[in-house]
C-alpha cells in the first residue's frame, strides 16, 4: 500500500490487522516514519481503533519512505480475556509514503 502526499500535509497512515480463523484479538503498536535511506524521522506508538493502527505523519519531500509498523496482537477468548491456547503473535507491516512539493 502506498499514500501520495503534498509536502506541509500532515496525514494518518495505517493498516488493518484481520484474523484468518474469526478469533477476537487486541493489538498495540509501534511505529518508525523512515527515509529512503532507512534513516529514522520519527517513531512512537500508534494509535489502534478496533483491528486498524495508524500514525499520523509529517512528510519529508521524497519517494519512497516508509512507516513501518511493529504489531503485537494477542488472541482473546469471547468473554474478552487473552486466550492462552493461542499464541501472540508479532507483525511487521510497512506503508510507503511518496512526497511531492506540487
Amino acid at each position: 500500500m502506498s499514500y501520495d502526499f503534498k509536502l506541509g500535509d500532515n496525514k494518518e497512515v495505517g493498516i488493518q490487522i484481520s484474523s484468518n480463523d474469526g478469533t477476537n484479538f487486541s493489538v498495540t503498536a509501534t511505529y518508525k516514519y523512515m527515509s529512503r535511506s532507512n534513516q529514522v524521522i520519527s517513531s512512537g506508538t500508534a494509535r489502534i481503533e478496533t483491528s486498524k493502527v495508524f500514525a499520523l505523519v509529517e512528510p519529508q519531500l521524497g519517494m519512497g519512505q516508509k512507516v513501518v509498523f511493529t504489531c503485537v496482537v494477542t488472541p482473546l477468548k469471547a468473554d474478552g480475556t487473552v486466550d492462552v491456547s493461542k499464541n501472540v503473535q508479532t507483525i511487521v507491516g510497512e506503508v510507503i509514503v511518496n512526497v511531492t512539493n506540487v
